[in-house]
């Protein structure tokens, strides 16, 4: 009996049935954490577009 009540004290909760069938699997991502195709295009241009200013600064001053 001691070592019934002692391994119910424990304090990692057990999984049950229907909290593993309605956990999230491990390899999936979040929503937040995708970046499409357009996002990179987007991002690449924009980089770009300050190097071109760096650039055309560094013209101006000489």
């Amino acid at each position: 009996m001691a070592q019934v009540s002692a391994m119910s004290s424990t304090r990692t909760p057990r999984t049950t049935p229907r909290r593993a069938a309605t956990a999230a699997p491990v390899h999936q991502m979040p929503e937040e954490e995708k970046i499409g195709v357009v996002a990179y295009l987007l991002q690449g241009s924009a980089f770009i577009g300050f190097l071109l200013v760096l650039f055309m600064l560094a013209g101006f001053r000489g």
